[in-house]
């Protein structure tokens, strides 16, 4: 997850994804150089979901942050979700199936 100046959306986000019905997964959120209180956010849903992971970067834009998380993940699969963007519930376990 992308994640640049959008503290107003980004909790949204994250509860969507922490309330997914397939469990085997992470969530990586790249904080791209936030100035709005975005890091904040995703500090307290890393510090509360143990599968949530927080990287800290210089905003570099939303290709490099893309890419910086890529670069962490331990899954054989990935999944794009955008900050400002929402889930169903289904959502993963919908994709895995498929």
């Amino acid at each position: 997850v992308p994640v640049y100046n959008v503290a107003s959306y980004v909790g949204e986000c994250l509860s969507s994804l922490v309330h997914q019905t397939f469990r085997d997964f992470e969530v990586i959120a790249v904080n791209d150089g936030s100035t709005d209180g975005s890091l904040a956010i995703l500090k307290e849903f890393e510090a509360s979901y143990p599968f949530i992971h927080v990287i800290d970067q210089p905003n570099q834009g939303v290709s490099p942050a893309r890419m910086a998380g890529l670069a962490q993940a331990r899954g054989d699969y990935v999944a794009f979700v955008d900050s400002d963007d929402y889930v169903v519930s289904t959502f993963l376990e919908e994709l895995y199936t498929a």
